[in-house]
């Protein structure tokens, strides 16, 4: 096993976050898009419905399109494989 110091850095964006939190650039990134759709519609768009919905979308492309998928893609790029 390689010595610590020769250990890469762990990469902050995959690092777990506490239960029920979200990374901060990912929350800035929730609050505009809240933000924006609150314009365009009568009601609030809440924050919880836009996750439901980008979660929804994720597992629906994992299931059709496979290794094809964003998210698999995203996966490839920033975590090791055997």
């Amino acid at each position: 096993m390689a010595p610590p110091s020769e250990l890469p850095e762990p990469d902050p964006s995959l690092q777990p976050v506490s239960v029920g939190s979200v990374r901060a650039d990912l929350s800035r990134q929730l609050e505009k898009a809240v933000s924006v759709l609150g314009s365009r519609y009568a009601t609030t768009v809440s924050r919880s419905l836009l996750l439901e919905f980008a979660l929804q979308r994720a597992l629906l492309e994992l299931r059709t399109e496979g290794d094809q998928s964003a998210l698999v893609q995203w996966l490839d790029s920033v975590l090791p494989q055997h």
